[in-house]
């Protein structure tokens, strides 16, 4: 029983698709072969970029028909490919905020909930800054780029959510414009 491969979108932008070819069994290195060579024979895409380690390929090229490629991959029995549809993988912008959620729980956990990943960069910054003009070195923009950044978190993180202990301001706003 010969079972057609799947095929997701992994990412798309004008002119550019990378596709991810997936199956009950992972297609081997022939597969790859074979489909490189039928796509390259059928279409005259500037680029075919096949990469079996990670089962995708990227297609580069100004006029790219998706619905072709579709249509050629099923009636070729290479791989079923659904145009509408792409992966529901996490993009970097997801894992990131992850990390740095977990890393800011990690920093106020250490010091006993008296800082947080913006006050702890806000301190880095002012002491590179110092380092900086210590050395000697007043050359823009480093000392003047830390101290900028430090100001900047300054202003957001602690003079707009109450005073430098975290507590409210007097008028009870602790500063979050979504109140």
């Amino acid at each position: 029983m010969n079972i057609t491969p799947q095929a997701t979108i992994e990412h798309r932008m004008t002119g550019r698709i990378r596709i991810r070819i997936t199956g009950p069994a992972r297609p081997k290195n022939e597969y790859f072969e074979t489909l490189e060579a039928l796509i390259k024979k059928e279409f005259n895409f500037q680029t075919v970029l096949i990469r079996p380690g990670t089962g995708s390929m990227v297609l580069k090229d100004p006029n790219l028909d998706l619905e072709a490629l579709a249509r050629f991959g099923q009636s070729q029995g290479l791989f079923l490919l659904e145009t509408g549809k792409t992966s529901s993988r996490t993009p970097v912008t997801g894992h990131s905020k992850r990390y740095i959620k977990k890393l800011n729980h990690g920093i106020r956990k250490i010091s006993g909930g008296r800082l947080d990943m913006s006050s702890s960069i806000f301190f880095l910054l002012i002491f590179h800054a110092m380092g900086e003009i210590i050395r000697g070195n007043l050359a823009l923009p480093s000392w003047f780029t830390a101290l900028w950044f430090a100001s900047t978190l300054y202003n957001r993180d602690i003079l707009n959510s109450g005073d430098a202990d975290g507590h409210p301001h007097a008028d009870g706003h602790d500063g979050d414009a979504s109140e």
